[in-house]
């Protein structure tokens, strides 16, 4: 046999008539400059609009430096800071380099009959990450432990995973197709991460963690993990006369993150479809080139995230007593998870219209997913650990899909292709346990502040509070009224006003405060008046996009994504228009409730919360 060797799009191709061997090999390079916080845009925002970003000298000039004081009207750091000077000096980059390999050999055992396809992948992740806070970023005194904090840390990845595939395709006659698979495949990850961290150096110019801090000493960390997967799978495929195709599969999966006795899971499937379009009746119309309807159910399995959690990992503390470390058990042994497993139904319909220059899919789903594992679940504090992660939950995730691809242009210099897609998903919560902690309750009584509540038939990101009805005009407004309109009165005959949180709180409202809806009408704003306001999920959600090739050499392809009805707390808008404290303000609140009487959606400016 004679090898043809040839470099094709940058991969190497050694060919033996029908079998070959192909390697592809990658590597890239990232040098990250990012940001020290995340915040900084907020904090932009939020900044007095009369505070100077550059520090001026005794005479009312410029000096150059950038304006960070201890504190401010507006607090200190972190809750603010000069947004530009914590740009200018903080430091956080980030040094990666990824390497990816992957090989893959097909081999014909018996020529149209049984093949071999072999994949071996390898990735190597090597990356460092630096990060300096300087005390010119926050201007906090030098014995704080925010000052000149930097840190050093390297993480190395390395993971490998193995396919390989027996395809079993034996003749049958003209009117039988019988596909049979077997399937091995196996995954490893292992990774180190260490590294070390300072504060309070003597200058902010010392960005070297391994530099001696005057107070304050830092820290030194490793952590070092691997986690292994094996998959076994066997599916037959089976089509009758090009037009009736059943499928069915079991695959077995096994994985290092569970005990021993939950280790491994058998998950089934089973499918089928009917080409219509291959029928008689539906061929005589010669604009329809195929339909096909389709079927399936099947079961998957998600293993835990995190590697060890089924024995007890002991640890050291980072501080000693007579030359000795401390040890302690850092989790509680979680021997008895098992499987998160997924079950789900499809029904899918395609159409091939117009020799092929119209294509539209759609597919309808239910998706239920049991044993869910969540982490937090609350147990009594005595057994030195207060959460752990249990199989607790059932979610539903149904909806639809829809696609829709036209060829508006083919001939044998140009193809164009337009494409739009839309599909639509909802999440619901079924089953959670009563330990979990479901709620925020005490921090969503007070303004800007909202509950995030798991319930029941409610979806997943929910989130909960008051719903807002404007704002008291004048003292009238704020009489608390029952469920008919009419007036509450006290057991003196005297008239009850609108009151806030009684009697832990008990502000009675005022004219230009806030107008929540008084669900239960009994007067009071308080738990008892929360509301479902809404979830992050969207109604709609898709692309659509445009492509085109001249010759096939040139190619252009524009694609944009859309999101429809999802609703999103908007902590922009609540930052820039509270009128509680010192910090900026947006425009809207120049239509503020100023005087008794005014109909306006803004209330009036408090300086504190309530």
């Amino acid at each position: 046999m004679r090898f043809r060797d040839r470099l094709l799009y940058g991969q190497t191709l050694y060919s033996i008539t029908e079998n070959y061997f192909q390697s592809d090999v990658s590597y890239t390079h990232a040098d990250n400059d990012m940001l020290y916080h995340n915040n900084v845009r907020d904090v932009a925002y939020r900044k007095m609009p009369n505070q100077a970003i550059w520090e001026y000298d005794e005479y009312g000039k410029l000096t150059g430096n950038l304006f960070s004081p201890v504190t401010t009207a507006q607090g200190t750091y972190s809750g603010t800071y000069n947004p530009l000077s914590m740009l200018t000096y903080s430091t956080n980059n980030q040094l990666g380099d990824v390497v990816g390999s992957r090989f893959s050999l097909t081999y014909k055992l018996i020529p149209r009959i049984l093949q071999l396809n072999s994949n071996v992948v390898f990735n190597v992740n090597s990356n460092k990450t630096k990060n300096f806070l300087p005390q010119l970023a926050t201007g906090r005194p030098f014995t704080e432990s925010s000052v000149n904090k930097t840190s050093d840390a390297d993480y190395d990845r390395f993971s490998m995973s193995t396919k390989t595939n027996l395809f079993f395709t034996p003749v049958l006659g003209i009117n039988h197709l019988f596909t049979g698979n077997i399937s091995l495949q196996t995954d490893e990850s292992r990774y180190t991460i260490q590294g070390l961290s300072s504060t309070n150096t003597a200058s902010s110019f010392l960005q070297d963690p391994s530099v001696p801090s005057r107070t304050l000493t830092g820290s030194a960390r490793s952590t070092t993990t691997q986690s292994r997967s094996v998959g076994a799978l066997v599916a037959a495929n089976y089509t009758y006369m090009n037009r009736y195709i059943f499928a069915a599969s079991i695959r077995g999966d096994g994985s290092s993150k569970f005990g021993p006795a939950n280790r491994y899971g058998l998950f089934p499937a089973i499918s089928g479809a009917w080409r219509l379009g291959q029928e008689d009746f539906i061929r005589r119309i010669g604009w329809i080139d195929d339909i096909k309807l389709r079927a399936s159910w099947g079961r998957s399995g998600n293993a835990p995230r995190n590697d060890y959690g089924y024995i007890n990992i002991y640890q050291t503390y980072d501080y000693a007593y007579l030359g000795e470390n401390g040890v302690y058990s850092s989790n509680i042994e979680l021997s008895d998870l098992k499987w998160e497993t997924v079950t789900q139904q499809n029904l899918g319909l395609d159409i091939d219209l117009f020799k092929n220059r119209l294509n539209f899919g759609a597919e309808i789903y239910k998706r239920r997913t049991t044993d869910l594992m969540m982490s937090g679940i609350q147990i009594a504090n005595y057994n030195g650990f207060n959460s752990l992660t249990m199989n607790v939950g059932t979610m539903d995730n149904d909806g639809w899909e829809a696609s829709l691809n036209y060829t508006v242009i083919r001939n044998k210099k140009w193809t164009v292709n337009l494409n739009f897609n839309i599909a639509h998903n909802e999440n619901v919560i079924r089953e959670i346990s009563s330990l979990y902690p479901r709620e925020n309750a005490k921090s969503s009584l007070k303004n800007k502040s909202f509950f995030t509540y798991l319930q029941e038939d409610n979806p997943f990101g929910s989130f909960y509070g008051f719903r807002y009805a404007g704002v008291y005009k004048d003292k009238d407004a704020t009489i608390a009224r029952d469920a008919k309109g009419n007036p509450i009165i006290g057991p003196d005959g005297e008239t009850i006003f609108m009151c806030f949180n009684y009697p832990t709180v008990d502000y009675i409202f005022q004219p230009g405060d806030a107008m929540y809806q008084d669900i239960n009408h009994d007067g009071v704003i308080d738990h008892k008046d929360i509301v479902y306001l809404g979830n992050s999920n969207p109604k709609l959600n898709g692309g659509f996009g445009l492509s085109g090739s001249y010759l096939q050499r040139l190619k252009l392809s524009l694609f944009f994504n859309y999101r429809q009805g999802l609703d999103i707390i908007n902590g922009t808008k609540m930052n820039t228009s509270d009128m509680l404290g010192y910090n900026n303000q947006s425009t809207a609140v120049l239509r503020r409730w100023r005087n008794e009487g005014d109909v306006t959606d803004i209330p009036r400016a408090i300086f504190v919360s309530i």
